[in-house]
């Protein structure tokens, strides 16, 4: 698959773990893949998965900035340039729940769960 094939795929996997697809721009000129809008105790705040290459492969990365940083920074899934649909399928679910594990871990969100 070529690059925006692959984001696009990426991103219809990521929709049922309720993540959106992002618009057409940021797919095709952009990094940007899919976005998921979390509540949290300063009202609700975006996650954002990118993908970029990354010394022959494309690296599937994440961003969610709380207190200043990026609480996902270290969230790197990289990806084969070659994979197939398969590959892919196998390891977006554990990136996804990694992401919602550490967002959740995240001051804002724990604040607005313990409220609830």
């Amino acid at each position: 698959m070529d690059l925006y094939a692959t984001k696009r795929f990426i991103a219809e996997e990521l929709a049922r773990f309720g993540w959106e697809m992002c618009d057409e721009v940021s797919l095709t000129h952009f990094c940007g893949v899919a976005t998921k809008c979390f509540e949290t105790a300063v009202g609700p705040k975006s996650a954002l998965v990118l993908m970029e290459p990354y010394f022959g492969v494309h690296a599937l990365k994440a961003e969610y900035w709380s207190e200043g940083r990026n609480v996902l920074s270290t969230m790197l899934l990289k990806i084969d340039i070659q994979a197939d649909q398969k590959v892919l399928v196998e390891a977006l679910p554990k990136f996804a729940e990694e992401v919602e594990k550490h967002v959740g871990q995240s001051y804002a969100v724990r604040l607005h769960r313990s409220k609830a």
